[in-house]
């Protein structure tokens, strides 16, 4: 019941400054994006010479704080590290769900929890597929 609570609690307060300390989209140490980008550098040497999709997975309060900052500095980090990697294709979810569906996106999460919904899994699949189809489908 606390979760279900917590999540109807983010999605009235969709634009409220609560978001951005909730979101680890715009609060994260550089520590943490270092062993972040350090794993995924690992697995993209190990998948070579096959590409490889990151892509980041948003949560109604990281959505709230892009609509409050209108920048995700996760997102930032992560598209210029893999800007040198050659295999590592990078897909932004966060700012491509909320362009598409604005503060509609809080819509395709479940409503008693943190998880995305069957909307929000069609949704993400749409994204995927348009910035990096070729790669997922193995053509």
């Amino acid at each position: 019941f606390y979760v279900a609570w917590k999540q109807q609690r983010v999605r009235k307060k969709f634009d409220g400054a609560d978001s951005v300390q909730a979101s680890r989209f715009l609060r994260h140490s550089r520590e943490e994006v270092d062993r972040l980008k350090h794993s995924y550098e690992q697995l993209a040497r190990l998948a070579a010479p096959r590409k490889v999709v990151i892509f980041t997975i948003p949560r109604v309060p990281d959505l709230a704080a892009f609509a409050r900052e209108r920048r995700s500095p996760l997102d930032e980090d992560l598209a210029e590290w893999s800007s040198t990697q050659p295999n590592v294709i990078f897909v932004p979810l966060l700012a491509a769900l909320f362009e598409r569906f604005g503060e509609k996106a809080t819509d395709l999460f479940l409503s008693c929890d943190p998880h995305w919904g069957p909307a929000g899994h069609r949704a993400a699949a749409d994204i995927l597929l348009e910035q990096a189809g070729v790669i997922l489908r193995g053509h």
